[in-house]
């Protein structure tokens, strides 16, 4: 419910292509499909498939104008850190923002696609119950699968930072960075669900 909230509250903002707003609708489709798998029959397993698939296809959208954003912050930083190379610099972030207006109106348009109000409205956390054609799965069930994923990313985690020391590589930095992120999300709804201890 906290994570449809934020996503509903997010949209508007993400809509007008304010950054912030953007990345917290990001974070939050994140750890929504985190949360899937935990959620219904197992039986009806590719109906989850498809709505984690919407959930990925969107905050990938959400991503690339996020990335972009953080482009132009940087250059805009550079310009008053290197004031020799400002006019070059300005030229860039020109560029960087009309790519990223570019980014945002195909978010609009994948937003548009997805149906994504609708969609946010039948996981509202006020309907929840009644939206979904499932509910929160027996409480040994769940809270099994959720021990499983935590031990499967402590072990991901661990080989992904052995795998990133040394010497430097960015696609193995970015790999243990991604794996972190994962691992830290399923930490969350063990904590947010008191299985900690589990």
């Amino acid at each position: 419910r906290t994570q449809i909230h934020t996503l509903r509250d997010t949209l508007p903002g993400v809509l007008d292509g304010r950054p912030a707003s953007i990345h917290d609708a990001r974070i939050a489709t994140r750890r929504i499909r985190e949360l899937l798998p935990l959620l219904g029959d197992p039986k009806r397993r590719q109906e989850i498939d498809d709505l984690r698939s919407r959930f990925k296809r969107l905050g990938r959208s959400l991503g690339r104008v996020r990335d972009a954003d953080v482009r132009v912050t940087l250059l805009a930083s550079l310009e008053t850190r290197m004031p020799h190379a400002a006019p070059a610099l300005v030229v860039l972030r020109q560029q960087r923002e009309q790519e990223r207006l570019d980014l945002l109106r195909k978010l609009v348009r994948r937003l548009e696609r997805l149906d994504a109000v609708r969609l946010i409205e039948m996981f509202d956390g006020s309907r929840l119950s009644f939206a979904l054609p499932w509910g929160l799965r027996a409480a040994r069930a769940w809270r099994r699968d959720l021990a499983y994923t935590l031990r499967e990313r402590a072990a991901a985690t661990k080989e992904a930072i052995d795998h990133a020391t040394g010497v430097y590589f960015p696609d193995r930095s970015h790999a243990a960075r991604i794996a972190i992120k994962r691992m830290r999300y399923a930490m969350e709804i063990a904590h947010e669900t008191g299985s900690e201890r589990s």
